[in-house]
């Protein structure tokens, strides 16, 4: 979800980051207090899409979450579906964490593309209820 995302994105989760990042501050980017070492239309070193891993390592330790390409959510209006973090087509302030953008569902450009994520630690298992 959308909100998943800007947690991810914009709020610093982990126990010990690594400075200058701070546990539970929110930052403006997410590249931290400055859109600096993202992929976006303005000046940077790459003409398009970066390699994955080539931006500047952002809030959690993530890569590309600001700028590169609008990664697709599932949150939905209508028959469109929000993206998020902008992309090197647009500006920096396509990366803030208030911007709304939706696509139709269907919609195709080679500045959107999409961020596999799973939860690290699998679920618990009541003993009481698991098979033998």
């Amino acid at each position: 979800s959308g909100a998943e995302w800007q947690k991810a994105g914009f709020t610093e989760l982990r126990d010990a980051p690594p400075a200058p990042w701070v546990k539970g501050r929110t930052y403006p980017w997410t590249t931290g207090d400055s859109p600096q070492g993202a992929n976006t239309s303005d000046a940077d070193p790459w003409p398009r899409a970066a390699p994955a891993g080539a931006t500047r390592q952002g809030v959690n330790g993530l890569y590309d979450m600001g700028a590169n390409v609008w990664e697709w959510t599932t949150d939905a209006r209508g028959a469109e579906r929000r993206t998020v973090g902008g992309s090197w087509w647009y500006g920096a302030f396509n990366m803030k964490a208030d911007v709304q953008a939706y696509k139709p569902a269907d919609f195709y450009a080679v500045y959107i593309g999409f961020r596999c994520a799973y939860d690290l630690k699998p679920p618990s298992i009541n003993p009481s209820k698991a098979r033998p």
